[in-house]
């Protein structure tokens, strides 16, 4: 799904770079003004769920969105934190976040 989701911002001239988190999911990271990435991301996670709406969700609620991939579009607030590229978890088992090419 981030694949699709820098695919779609690419059609729209957004170069955009896929990353894992170091834990469960992939974060997909573009250069954009903060006052356009919210909008953005809030309506491509709604593009996305509609598309695939037995794959993709875009409400957090667990029960909601059940086994269905989460495109968060909340983490696009200036809020919100992301971990760097080649930064280590802090778990019992150490995991990196890294670049996806």
């Amino acid at each position: 799904m981030a694949l699709r989701l820098r695919t779609l911002l690419a059609a729209a001239w957004v170069e955009a770079f896929v990353k894992t988190t170091g834990s469960l999911g992939l974060h997909v990271h573009a250069r954009l003004e903060p006052d356009r990435a919210a909008g953005l991301a809030r309506s491509l996670a709604g593009r996305l769920a509609r598309e695939d709406s037995e794959g993709v969700a875009d409400v957090r609620d667990p029960v909601s969105r059940k086994r269905r991939v989460l495109v968060d579009w909340r983490q696009s607030s200036r809020r919100a934190l992301t971990i760097v590229p080649y930064s280590l978890r802090a778990t019992d088992e150490p995991r990196v976040a890294t670049p996806v090419t």
